[in-house]
């Protein structure tokens, strides 16, 4: 390039440094933007995920819902005419199914030795008597029967009763069980137990008393 005057070579040197700015910015550019799609392409992706998981869960819960109803609606052991009607302590639920249920006392004591119990709440006792006069063996649960305070709480049941309660699993037919109930609940009463349709009402007098 001795015959080329100076000035070109300079220029020449110039666009070259210019042309490998350029590429290597277009190179970064492409880079840039191909990594900016993938993350929107991500994100996006995420996003559709996590709608439809919500969307899932809503539906799981509501035909949750609707097993619970129709189970409710489907199941024997429900009582008859006896929603809009409360029982007394010492009173007998009859349910379709052939069984029956006396709730014989419930009865705060705050000399039981209940485990977990969160400060300020109530230790209750509640002593029930179950009687299967059905052709087939009945099992019980006592998460079925739920109790609830003044101010409409739920009461918690309390490990107490899996070792003192004397709950049966099973009452065969013909048979009963007597047993008790423990929770531990936000207020006092007058409290109300339910199991099935039937509900029992206390009339106060369960303060301060032990079982």
């Amino acid at each position: 390039m001795n015959g080329v005057p100076r000035k070109w070579k300079v220029l020449a040197i110039i666009f070259m440094v210019l042309s490998g700015i350029l590429l290597l910015t277009t190179f970064l550019f492409a880079t840039y933007y191909s990594l900016s799609t993938q993350s929107l392409s991500l994100l996006s992706t995420k996003v559709e995920s996590q709608k439809k998981t919500i969307k899932q869960y809503k539906e799981d819960i509501k035909d949750y819902q609707k097993e619970i109803e129709e189970a409710n609606g489907a199941n024997d052991s429900g009582s008859s005419g006896f929603a809009d009607d409360p029982y007394s302590i010492g009173d007998t639920a009859d349910y379709k199914d052939g069984t029956s249920v006396t709730v014989t006392a419930i009865k705060e004591d705050e000399t039981l030795e209940l485990e977990d119990v969160p400060k300020g709440y109530k230790k209750v006792a509640v002593s029930i008597t179950f009687v299967n006069n059905s052709t087939s063996s009945v099992s019980i649960d006592t998460e079925d029967f739920y109790l609830y305070d003044s101010a409409d709480n739920y009461g918690d049941l309390n490990t107490y009763t899996d070792s003192k309660g004397s709950v049966p699993d099973t009452i065969e037919a013909g048979e009963k069980a007597s047993f008790k109930i423990y929770y531990t609940i936000p207020k006092a009463g007058p409290y109300m137990l339910s199991y099935g349709d039937a509900y029992w009402l206390t009339d106060g007098s369960e303060s301060g008393q032990s079982v």
